[in-house]
Protein backbone atom coordinates (compact mmCIF):
# COMPACT_ATOMS: atom_id res chain seq x y z
CA UNK A 1 0.00 0.00 0.00
CA UNK A 2 1.10 3.73 -0.91
CA UNK A 3 -0.37 5.16 2.28
CA UNK A 4 -3.58 7.00 3.15
CA UNK A 5 -4.09 9.95 1.17
CA UNK A 6 -3.38 10.89 -2.01
CA UNK A 7 -2.36 14.14 -4.13
CA UNK A 8 -5.46 16.01 -5.55
CA UNK A 9 -4.67 19.19 -7.35
CA UNK A 10 -7.16 22.20 -6.81
CA UNK A 11 -7.70 23.01 -10.61
CA UNK A 12 -8.72 19.16 -11.19
CA UNK A 13 -12.81 20.17 -10.99
CA UNK A 14 -12.17 22.86 -13.48
CA UNK A 15 -10.16 20.40 -16.23
CA UNK A 16 -11.59 19.89 -19.94
CA UNK A 17 -11.22 16.10 -18.71
CA UNK A 18 -13.58 16.02 -16.25
CA UNK A 19 -16.13 18.31 -18.47
CA UNK A 20 -15.70 15.54 -20.91
CA UNK A 21 -16.32 12.40 -19.02
CA UNK A 22 -19.71 14.25 -17.43
CA UNK A 23 -21.36 15.23 -21.00
CA UNK A 24 -20.43 11.25 -21.69
CA UNK A 25 -22.26 10.17 -19.02
CA UNK A 26 -24.52 12.87 -18.60
CA UNK A 27 -24.38 13.24 -14.78
CA UNK A 28 -22.72 16.56 -12.84
CA UNK A 29 -19.26 16.93 -12.73
CA UNK A 30 -19.18 17.40 -9.01
CA UNK A 31 -20.05 13.77 -9.50
CA UNK A 32 -17.56 12.88 -11.87
CA UNK A 33 -14.71 14.09 -9.31
CA UNK A 34 -16.30 11.73 -6.41
CA UNK A 35 -16.05 8.60 -8.79
CA UNK A 36 -12.69 9.79 -9.81
CA UNK A 37 -11.13 9.81 -6.46
CA UNK A 38 -12.89 6.79 -4.93
CA UNK A 39 -10.83 5.34 -8.77
CA UNK A 40 -7.19 6.65 -7.83
CA UNK A 41 -8.10 5.79 -4.20
CA UNK A 42 -8.49 2.35 -5.18
CA UNK A 43 -5.43 2.24 -7.72
CA UNK A 44 -3.62 3.72 -5.11
CA UNK A 45 -3.91 1.15 -2.43
CA UNK A 46 -3.52 -2.07 -5.30
CA UNK A 47 -0.41 -0.34 -7.64
CA UNK A 48 2.54 0.87 -7.02
CA UNK A 49 2.35 3.56 -10.07
CA UNK A 50 -1.05 2.71 -11.51
CA UNK A 51 -0.37 0.48 -14.58
CA UNK A 52 -0.67 -3.28 -15.46
CA UNK A 53 -4.41 -3.05 -13.79
CA UNK A 54 -5.47 -6.71 -13.81
CA UNK A 55 -9.13 -5.44 -13.91
CA UNK A 56 -11.71 -4.96 -16.58
CA UNK A 57 -13.60 -1.94 -17.42
CA UNK A 58 -16.50 -3.63 -15.96
CA UNK A 59 -14.99 -3.79 -12.80
CA UNK A 60 -14.07 -0.07 -12.95
CA UNK A 61 -17.50 0.35 -13.64
CA UNK A 62 -17.99 -1.43 -10.25
CA UNK A 63 -16.04 0.42 -8.20
CA UNK A 64 -17.24 3.49 -9.22
CA UNK A 65 -21.15 3.06 -9.13
CA UNK A 66 -21.71 3.52 -12.50
CA UNK A 67 -21.84 1.85 -15.88
CA UNK A 68 -19.94 3.39 -18.93
CA UNK A 69 -17.08 5.43 -16.70
CA UNK A 70 -14.41 3.35 -18.02
CA UNK A 71 -15.38 4.14 -21.33
CA UNK A 72 -15.62 7.95 -20.34
CA UNK A 73 -12.22 7.82 -18.71
CA UNK A 74 -10.95 6.20 -22.57
CA UNK A 75 -12.67 9.17 -23.90
CA UNK A 76 -11.14 11.94 -21.76
CA UNK A 77 -7.60 10.35 -22.30
CA UNK A 78 -7.56 9.17 -18.23
CA UNK A 79 -7.95 5.43 -19.53
CA UNK A 80 -5.66 3.34 -21.55
CA UNK A 81 -4.42 -0.18 -22.27
CA UNK A 82 -6.49 -3.75 -22.86
CA UNK A 83 -8.66 -5.78 -20.84
CA UNK A 84 -6.28 -7.06 -17.72
CA UNK A 85 -3.55 -4.47 -18.91
CA UNK A 86 -5.21 -1.51 -17.91
CA UNK A 87 -3.36 1.81 -16.90
CA UNK A 88 -4.04 5.85 -15.81
CA UNK A 89 -1.68 8.18 -17.61
CA UNK A 90 0.78 9.81 -15.52
CA UNK A 91 -0.80 8.32 -12.11
CA UNK A 92 2.95 7.80 -11.00
CA UNK A 93 3.44 11.69 -10.87
CA UNK A 94 1.27 12.63 -8.19
CA UNK A 95 0.41 9.49 -6.57
CA UNK A 96 1.62 6.39 -6.11
CA UNK A 97 4.72 5.33 -3.63
CA UNK A 98 7.60 7.50 -5.48
CA UNK A 99 5.13 10.19 -6.21
CA UNK A 100 4.31 10.76 -2.32
CA UNK A 101 7.61 10.72 -1.52
CA UNK A 102 8.85 13.10 -3.82
CA UNK A 103 5.52 15.93 -2.65
CA UNK A 104 7.19 14.94 1.36
CA UNK A 105 10.81 15.69 0.66
CA UNK A 106 9.66 19.13 -1.44
CA UNK A 107 7.45 20.27 1.61
CA UNK A 108 10.33 19.44 4.03
CA UNK A 109 12.88 21.25 1.62
CA UNK A 110 10.36 24.42 1.49
CA UNK A 111 9.98 24.52 5.44
CA UNK A 112 14.08 24.21 5.57
CA UNK A 113 14.84 26.99 3.12
CA UNK A 114 12.18 29.22 5.58
CA UNK A 115 13.97 28.32 8.54
CA UNK A 116 17.38 28.97 6.72
CA UNK A 117 15.93 31.93 5.64
CA UNK A 118 15.08 33.78 8.62
CA UNK A 119 17.98 32.66 10.14
CA UNK A 120 19.98 33.94 7.79
CA UNK A 121 18.26 37.60 8.15
CA UNK A 122 21.23 39.96 9.76
CA UNK A 123 20.62 40.30 13.52
CA UNK A 124 20.26 44.38 12.82
CA UNK A 125 17.86 43.89 10.24
CA UNK A 126 16.21 41.39 12.54
CA UNK A 127 16.20 44.43 15.10
CA UNK A 128 15.05 46.91 12.67
CA UNK A 129 12.21 44.85 11.54
CA UNK A 130 11.15 44.80 15.47
CA UNK A 131 11.32 48.27 16.29
CA UNK A 132 9.42 49.01 12.97
CA UNK A 133 6.30 47.11 14.42
CA UNK A 134 6.28 48.73 17.70
CA UNK A 135 3.35 51.05 18.25
CA UNK A 136 4.07 55.06 17.59
CA UNK A 137 5.38 56.61 21.18
CA UNK A 138 2.54 58.13 22.51
CA UNK A 139 2.11 62.37 22.18
CA UNK A 140 5.28 63.58 24.59
CA UNK A 141 4.43 66.36 26.95
CA UNK A 142 6.66 68.83 25.18
CA UNK A 143 8.81 69.09 22.11
CA UNK A 144 12.20 67.47 24.05
CA UNK A 145 14.17 69.56 21.10
CA UNK A 146 13.66 72.91 22.13
CA UNK A 147 14.25 73.81 25.76
CA UNK A 148 12.37 77.09 25.10
CA UNK A 149 9.09 75.06 24.42
CA UNK A 150 10.03 72.68 27.41
CA UNK A 151 9.71 75.76 29.98
CA UNK A 152 6.58 76.95 28.46
CA UNK A 153 4.89 73.01 28.83
CA UNK A 154 6.53 73.68 32.50
CA UNK A 155 4.56 76.91 33.37
CA UNK A 156 1.43 75.42 31.79
CA UNK A 157 1.86 72.37 34.41
CA UNK A 158 2.42 74.88 37.24
CA UNK A 159 -0.63 76.44 36.56
CA UNK A 160 -2.46 72.87 36.62
CA UNK A 161 -2.76 72.54 33.22
CA UNK A 162 -1.59 68.79 32.04
CA UNK A 163 -3.04 69.43 28.23
CA UNK A 164 0.18 70.31 26.94
CA UNK A 165 -0.35 69.14 23.11
CA UNK A 166 -1.88 72.66 22.82
CA UNK A 167 1.98 74.29 22.79
CA UNK A 168 2.75 71.39 19.90
CA UNK A 169 0.19 72.98 17.91
CA UNK A 170 0.92 76.29 18.11
CA UNK A 171 4.30 75.11 17.49
CA UNK A 172 3.91 73.17 14.42
CA UNK A 173 1.22 76.55 13.07
CA UNK A 174 4.83 78.40 13.63
CA UNK A 175 4.17 80.51 16.87
CA UNK A 176 7.55 81.14 18.84
CA UNK A 177 7.75 80.09 22.46
CA UNK A 178 7.61 84.01 23.33
CA UNK A 179 4.65 84.53 22.02
CA UNK A 180 2.79 80.84 23.23
CA UNK A 181 5.18 82.36 26.92
CA UNK A 182 3.07 85.97 26.35
CA UNK A 183 -0.04 83.78 26.21
CA UNK A 184 0.03 82.39 29.42
CA UNK A 185 1.63 85.53 30.82
CA UNK A 186 -1.91 87.26 29.48
CA UNK A 187 -3.81 84.70 31.23
CA UNK A 188 -2.08 85.19 34.38
CA UNK A 189 -3.12 89.14 34.69
CA UNK A 190 -6.43 88.68 33.79
CA UNK A 191 -7.88 85.31 34.06
CA UNK A 192 -9.97 86.78 37.81
CA UNK A 193 -11.25 89.67 36.06
CA UNK A 194 -12.19 88.18 33.21
CA UNK A 195 -13.52 84.44 34.68
CA UNK A 196 -11.60 82.56 32.44
CA UNK A 197 -11.07 79.12 33.65
CA UNK A 198 -8.01 77.06 32.34
CA UNK A 199 -9.30 75.22 29.25
CA UNK A 200 -9.73 79.38 27.28
CA UNK A 201 -6.17 79.43 27.94
CA UNK A 202 -5.59 76.10 26.37
CA UNK A 203 -8.20 76.74 23.21
CA UNK A 204 -6.39 80.13 22.95
CA UNK A 205 -3.06 78.48 22.46
CA UNK A 206 -4.51 75.41 20.27
CA UNK A 207 -5.74 78.40 17.72
CA UNK A 208 -2.96 80.65 17.86
CA UNK A 209 -1.44 81.89 14.99
CA UNK A 210 1.91 84.24 14.06
CA UNK A 211 1.10 87.78 13.81
CA UNK A 212 -2.22 87.67 16.35
CA UNK A 213 -2.22 89.81 18.62
CA UNK A 214 -2.10 88.65 22.41
CA UNK A 215 -5.40 90.15 23.54
CA UNK A 216 -6.92 88.55 20.61
CA UNK A 217 -8.62 85.27 20.06
CA UNK A 218 -9.62 84.67 23.93
CA UNK A 219 -13.47 83.14 24.33
CA UNK A 220 -15.59 85.25 26.31
CA UNK A 221 -15.13 85.26 30.24
CA UNK A 222 -17.61 85.75 32.65
CA UNK A 223 -16.92 89.10 33.74
CA UNK A 224 -17.66 89.57 38.02
CA UNK A 225 -19.74 92.63 36.90
CA UNK A 226 -22.18 90.17 35.12
CA UNK A 227 -22.43 87.62 38.44
CA UNK A 228 -25.18 88.01 40.37
CA UNK A 229 -24.90 90.04 43.17
CA UNK A 230 -24.00 88.11 46.75
CA UNK A 231 -26.05 89.44 50.21
CA UNK A 232 -25.23 91.76 52.12
CA UNK A 233 -23.03 91.67 54.99
CA UNK A 234 -22.11 94.61 57.12
CA UNK A 235 -19.83 94.53 60.45
CA UNK A 236 -21.54 93.78 64.00
CA UNK A 237 -20.32 94.43 67.50
CA UNK A 238 -19.09 91.66 69.50
CA UNK A 239 -21.52 89.15 70.20
CA UNK A 240 -21.91 85.86 72.25
CA UNK A 241 -22.20 82.95 69.77
CA UNK A 242 -25.33 80.68 71.30
CA UNK A 243 -23.24 77.63 69.82
CA UNK A 244 -19.45 78.08 70.82
CA UNK A 245 -20.31 80.88 73.26
CA UNK A 246 -17.68 83.30 72.24
CA UNK A 247 -17.63 86.82 72.24
CA UNK A 248 -16.45 88.11 69.17
CA UNK A 249 -17.46 90.14 66.28
CA UNK A 250 -19.76 88.48 63.62
CA UNK A 251 -20.85 89.30 60.59
CA UNK A 252 -24.45 91.04 60.45
CA UNK A 253 -26.56 90.35 57.94
CA UNK A 254 -30.36 91.52 56.89
CA UNK A 255 -32.86 90.78 59.03
CA UNK A 256 -30.77 91.07 62.12
CA UNK A 257 -28.94 87.67 61.17
CA UNK A 258 -25.51 87.06 62.63
CA UNK A 259 -22.86 84.24 61.37
CA UNK A 260 -20.68 83.43 63.58
CA UNK A 261 -17.04 83.62 62.44
CA UNK A 262 -15.43 80.69 64.56
CA UNK A 263 -18.40 77.99 64.17
CA UNK A 264 -20.14 79.18 61.02
CA UNK A 265 -23.29 79.33 63.13
CA UNK A 266 -26.06 81.57 62.05
CA UNK A 267 -28.29 83.07 64.99
CA UNK A 268 -30.90 86.04 64.79
CA UNK A 269 -30.61 88.99 67.53
CA UNK A 270 -33.51 91.22 68.53
CA UNK A 271 -31.67 94.47 68.49
CA UNK A 272 -28.25 94.86 67.40
CA UNK A 273 -26.68 97.88 66.46
CA UNK A 274 -25.55 98.53 62.89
Amino acid sequence: MAGDWIKFEHATPDKEEVDIIANHLGIDPDAVIGKLLRLWIWADQQTVDGNALRVTQTFLDRITFCVGFADALRKAGWLEGREGRLSIPNFARHNGQSAKKRAQAAKRAEKSRSRNAASATPAHQRREEKSNNKPPPPLISAPSADTELVAVVDSLNSLGIMKTSCVQAASEAGCSPEHIRGLIEHYERNWRQIGWSSGALVHRIEHARPGMAIAEGWVPGTKKEDQPPTEDWSPAPDVECPNCHKSHRGNKRRKQLLQCVRCVANFELDEVEA
